[in-house]
């Protein structure tokens, strides 16, 4: 969508050799357009989605904030998924980080979740 130049996500499917979409396995990265056509009309930038982030308290963390337009296949829908790092600890056998992460809906601005998360 060259309006939209955060869009720039890979679909993925299985076909089979003649180049039929195998249903049984998973299709990522399509949303339903015409059973619901809001799925494709993506209001939320990645600005908005900061201002949102920011009105939910993501804590500011140690590093810039790393923010992503992804597929999210848990709500079958494009999100913008924004992650704060409050500690990290790495060398060259380990990496070790905490922080926050907010999953924002790209089409509606609804924050679909805000969690912890934790590499060890």
């Amino acid at each position: 969508m060259p309006e939209k130049s955060f869009i720039d996500e890979p679909i993925r499917f299985t076909t089979d050799s003649l180049g039929n979409v195998l249903k049984e396995f998973e299709v990522v990265g399509i949303p339903d357009c015409n059973s619901s056509p809001a799925d494709c009309d993506f209001i939320v930038d990645e600005k908005t989605a900061k201002q949102i982030a920011t009105q939910n308290n993501l804590s500011k963390g140690i590093i810039d904030w790393k923010t992503d337009f992804v597929w999210n296949t848990k709500h079958n829908k494009y999100v913008w998924e924004i992650i704060s790092t409050s500690k990290e600890n790495k060398n060259e056998e380990y990496y070790r980080a905490e922080g926050e992460k907010i999953i924002i809906d790209a089409t509606n601005a609804e924050v679909l979740s805000k969690d912890n998360w934790k590499i060890n």
